[in-house]
């Protein structure tokens, strides 16, 4: 079986906490032979800057239609800049059918 991976790297810290997944599935596809093709997508506030759209409308339908959807973050003070209608196609949790968060864990923290 192949699998269609789409990643969205998004705000703030996004970018930082999708670069190892792509890692552990780029060593999953060399290693073990994991036949995954990743897509990297812009997404969020460096997208609506560079492109004028939170997401492209091609990358938005085909979220549907991929495997994984790998989504960094979205947010922070250059998001909030952006007008509250653009902002809505990111809300990513009424577009698919399944939704799983990962947070960031330090012992001692809460």
């Amino acid at each position: 079986m192949s699998y269609r991976v789409i990643v969205l790297p998004g705000d703030g810290i996004g970018p930082k906490v999708t670069t190892e997944p792509v890692r552990v599935l780029d060593w999953f596809h060399g290693y073990c032979g994991l036949d995954v093709a990743v897509r990297h997508e812009l997404c969020g506030a460096v997208a609506y800057h560079t492109r004028g759209a939170v997401i492209a409308d091609k990358a938005f339908t085909d979220l549907a239609e991929v495997e994984v959807v790998l989504f960094g973050a979205k947010g922070g003070s250059e998001f909030d800049e952006i007008p509250p209608e653009a902002r809505r196609k990111v809300n990513l949790t009424t577009h698919l059918p399944a939704y799983g968060g990962l947070r960031q864990f330090a012992p001692g923290n809460r």
